[in-house]
């Protein structure tokens, strides 16, 4: 199942949103990580069960920059309604050096 669907673009924006007050901003405004959140994030969405999703949220919970790449973890729900509760909750651990892929990944279902 491919879920790459018009998430990417907008869970991106949600997840360095999350992330601009803890990251170091560059001389043109870009977070430092960006393209390395947007490898951990494209990851979950094509390992994450997007199915009737109206709405996505990614937060990035940790942030460590290390001799490896940048780690993440990251918090993903799904919402299927307009309401507030999700029906599906993952949670994420993403190594990434800002290639198109990550280093390591691993996605856990925590709920739902």
């Amino acid at each position: 199942m491919n879920n790459r669907q018009p998430f990417l673009a907008v869970t991106a924006a949600i997840a360095l949103l999350t992330v601009g007050a803890s990251a170091a901003a560059s001389g043109n405004g870009e977070v430092k990580f960006d393209r390395e959140v947007e490898s951990c994030i494209s990851e979950v969405i094509d390992q994450a069960n997007l199915d009737d999703a109206i709405r996505v949220r990614h937060l990035i919970v940790n942030v460590k920059n290390s001799t490896s790449g940048y780690v993440f973890k990251i918090n993903t729900s799904i919402f299927v309604e307009a309401d507030d509760k999700a029906i599906r909750e993952y949670a994420s651990y993403c190594v990434a050096k800002g290639d198109d892929k990550p280093v390591k990944f691993r996605i856990d279902k925590v709920s739902g």
